[in-house]
């Protein structure tokens, strides 16, 4: 076995890696010891960076795979892969009284995929790349601004009252999640307790 000897210290080391490692950390002058922990501090400096530039990109391509697949937490239907422009009907009911459905919802400079053009309850879904969440009801409530989950609707919530949502006659219970289909003919109609 080859022994490799210190020529300050005599000490003997099994390989000529271990008598160099030796050597410079026991041995250097400081300004050696500073010129040689600089140079380590550079590469892991360089080698930092481009872990962090490899990281930044994994997470954008990340929060970019999401944005296109949309909510996750929607119900797992086939998106279009194609443009589409649909045209259901929503009618929201509250304690009997029928409320309006402005036009021009979604509609200025920049045109929302899902909109109003009139007033009677028509949902104009306009969209070149349709994505799950462009195809719920809670987005076009998002972009009204207006509340509606399966708890409320406007300021009306089930604390005081009962929330129903009918499609094409049958109850449907995904509320904000539901996503529109042509032709739907959607109805939410809440309903306050007795005083």
């Amino acid at each position: 076995m080859n022994k490799y000897a210190c020529d300050c210290c005599d000490r003997d080391f099994g390989t000529k890696d271990a008598l160099e490692m030796h050597h410079q950390v026991k041995h250097l002058t400081n300004n050696e010891k500073k010129s040689s922990f600089l140079d380590r501090v550079k590469k892991k400096k360089k080698g930092g960076w481009i872990v962090f530039v490899m990281l930044m990109g994994v997470i954008v391509t990340g929060v970019w795979f999401v944005a296109q697949r949309g909510d996750s937490t929607l119900p797992n239907i086939d998106v279009p892969n194609e443009p589409i422009h649909w045209h259901p009907h929503l009618s929201i009911i509250i304690d009997g009284e029928e409320q309006l459905i402005p036009e021009g919802i979604g509609l200025g400079q920049v045109h929302q995929p899902t909109h109003t053009h009139e007033s009677d309850g028509t949902i104009h879904l306009e969209n070149n790349r349709p994505t799950a969440k462009t195809l719920t009801v809670g987005y076009f409530f998002e972009i009204w601004g207006k509340a509606f989950n399966k708890d409320c609707i406007f300021e009306y919530c089930t604390s005081k009252g009962t929330l129903k949502m009918t499609v094409n006659g049958k109850e449907n219970n995904e509320f904000e999640k539901y996503m529109w289909k042509d032709k739907d003919e959607i109805i939410i109609e809440y309903k306050s307790n007795p005083v």
